[in-house]
């Protein structure tokens, strides 16, 4: 697949990669979600990883593709509105690493320098 085109060619290719050939389109797939993930900073691979883990799995349990997908905008949703999900952390956002700490010490004291004349 060409690397620069409209989101609207590019979903036109993927549509027509999955109905003639199902099995490269998955192994396409495959590729570019791994491609994806290697990309993203080494801190966020794993959980990442952990991701499409579960997504796979999600997949794979479905009966049909469109109980796979009610199932994935289910998990969507239960992250954003879920306990500890997206809208949990803007209403009560925790401080960040070091941030807290430096905040509760105390101010420092600011000396005066006064010019000769």
């Amino acid at each position: 697949m060409r690397e620069n085109r409209s989101f609207h060619e590019s979903f036109n290719e993927w549509a027509a990669l999955a109905r003639s050939d199902p099995r490269a389109f998955e192994a396409l797939r495959r590729q570019q979600v791994r491609r994806l993930i290697e990309r993203a900073p080494p801190r966020r691979r794993i959980r990442l990883e952990a991701l499409q883990w579960r997504i796979d799995q999600e997949r794979n349990r479905a009966p049909s593709p469109l109980e796979a997908c009610r199932r994935l905008s289910g998990m969507m949703w239960d992250s954003l509105l879920g306990k500890g999900g997206l809208l949990d952390s803007l209403r009560a956002p925790r401080p960040l690493a070091g941030v807290s700490e430096a905040l509760s010490q105390p101010d420092a004291n600011v000396l005066r320098f006064h010019r000769k004349s």
